[in-house]
């Protein structure tokens, strides 16, 4: 009878354990959340540099509309946010990331400088976002967007930019890993 009660809990245990899968690049994000079913990814424990990551729910808006989204947070400190769309609610189309602990396998990420990024862009890519965004796509992996913080730097958000404009200063604000 022992034998039977411990092996039922043991079965429970078993069972009700989520699968551990560690994110160590921006690639990485690609590969396990980006893509995925929202139901399945949520049944994943993440870790960064062996500490699981902390997931939260969210909706998030833009010009009255709304989608879902998992925040993933290290430590008390938001590190990404995977992203569903508004066309489908069930399958993460992109991820924002906003640690500068998470990197490329090149080594670049947030807060990196746009003098360090310069030689890993396609410039011209700027040209593709919204107005008031300086974003630049990754020469090696169109997917990984590159985010600037024009806040210090309000003229880049409403003229044509130029390579010899930009700041050698100018911060990367966040990394988009699109599918």
């Amino acid at each position: 009878m022992k034998v039977y009660l411990v092996f039922t809990i043991l079965l429970i245990c078993c069972a009700t354990s989520k699968q551990e899968k560690a994110i160590d690049s921006m690639e990485t994000l690609q590969v396990e959340i980006v893509g995925h079913q929202v139901d399945e990814i949520q049944k994943i424990s993440f870790s960064f540099d062996g500490v699981i990551l902390t997931l939260k729910d969210t909706t998030l808006e833009d010009e009255d509309v709304s989608w879902k989204g998992l925040n993933y947070y290290y430590k008390s400190d938001l590190f990404f946010t995977a992203e569903t769309s508004w066309n489908n609610p069930n399958v993460i189309t992109r991820v924002l990331v906003n640690s500068q602990l998470l990197k490329t396998k090149d080594g670049l990420g947030v807060g990196e400088n746009f003098e360090s990024i310069r030689s890993h862009i396609i410039f011209n890519s700027w040209s593709e976002f919204p107005d008031g965004y300086v974003a630049f796509k990754d020469s090696s992996d169109m997917r990984i967007t590159y985010v600037m913080n024009t806040e210090p730097y309000p003229q880049l958000r409403v003229e044509a930019l130029t390579i010899e404009k930009l700041p050698p200063t100018l911060k990367v604000q966040n990394v988009i890993v699109m599918q």
